[in-house]
C-alpha cells in the first residue's frame, strides 16, 4: 500500500465482507485520512471546517474504520476527476 498521509483527501477501495455470500464485495469511500494505525485506515467522510470542533465521538463527524489487509488500492484526490 501506497503512503497516506494524514489529513489528506483520498479515494479508498477496499473488500468488505457479505451476509450469506461466497466471496467479498468490492466498495469504495472518500474522504480525509483521520486515523493511520498498522491495522487500519479511519476516513471522515463528514466534519466540520470550523477548528473549535475537535473530531471526537458524538461531534456529528462520519467515518470508516478500514481494515488496512482488505484495501485493494487507494487514490490521494487532488481535484474533482479524481472522485470519478
Amino acid at each position: 500500500m501506497k503512503n497516506p498521509r494524514l489529513h489528506h483527501e483520498y479515494r479508498v477501495e477496499f473488500l468488505d465482507h457479505v451476509s450469506g455470500g461466497d466471496e467479498p464485495m468490492r466498495c469504495v469511500v472518500w474522504g480525509r485520512l483521520a486515523i493511520i494505525n498498522k491495522d487500519f485506515l479511519v476516513i471522515d467522510v463528514w466534519g466540520h471546517l470550523d477548528e473549535k470542533h475537535t473530531r471526537s465521538i458524538g461531534n456529528d463527524v462520519e467515518c470508516f474504520c478500514i481494515l488496512r489487509s482488505t484495501i485493494t488500492d487507494i487514490f490521494e484526490i487532488t481535484d474533482m476527476e479524481s472522485l470519478a
